[in-house]
């Protein structure tokens, strides 16, 4: 009862309307914030960056999700992307399923090796990278007008959009 409020951090795969309402309602009331991690705007890149999940699931359960965060109780609700070589061309479109969820945030991140990739590996993921075979396509996708949406944090990608997005985080 003291907590002012509880974030979860979720794929959403499970967060469905019957296991909303399993959780007593003292716990949905305190349920204040979200990040959903995604990692595609396809089916065919969720698949592969999300095994074992299944994108029609997801996209049924933002929809659950968007109205808790319309009538409450969210009050903010993010989902992420790790940006990689197989999902950077999707960067686009995961802004507007974000803005289409009526979410509060989308961010971005770079790919980082917590040991989950061999090097060659994470050489061959990591489009952030100057010198990555696709890193100009990357440069080139974030001049679309989707990311200048204050909705949009570029994270620790903000640099190669150029000054004005670093500046906004």
């Amino acid at each position: 009862p003291e907590l002012p409020g509880i974030h979860l951090h979720t794929n959403a795969q499970l967060w469905t309307p019957a296991m909303w309402a399993s959780l007593p309602e003292p716990v949905r009331a305190g349920i204040k914030s979200a990040e959903i991690s995604i990692d595609a705007a396809t089916a065919a890149t969720y698949a592969v960056n999300r095994r074992g999940g299944g994108f029609e699931r997801l996209l049924e359960n933002l929809g659950f999700i968007r109205t808790l965060r319309a009538d409450g109780p969210l009050r903010w609700v993010c989902i992420s992307m790790v940006v990689q070589d197989n999902n950077f061309e999707e960067m686009p479109d995961f802004v507007r399923l974000g803005k289409r969820c009526g979410f509060d945030r989308v961010y971005f991140s770079q790919l980082v090796n917590w040991g989950t990739f061999s090097d060659k590996e994470f050489r061959a993921r990591a489009v952030h990278v100057p010198g990555h075979p696709r890193h100009d396509r990357l440069v080139e996708t974030l001049k679309d007008p989707a990311f200048a949406d204050p909705a949009v944090l570029l994270g620790n990608l903000s640099g190669l959009r150029g000054p004005a997005a670093a500046a906004r985080g």
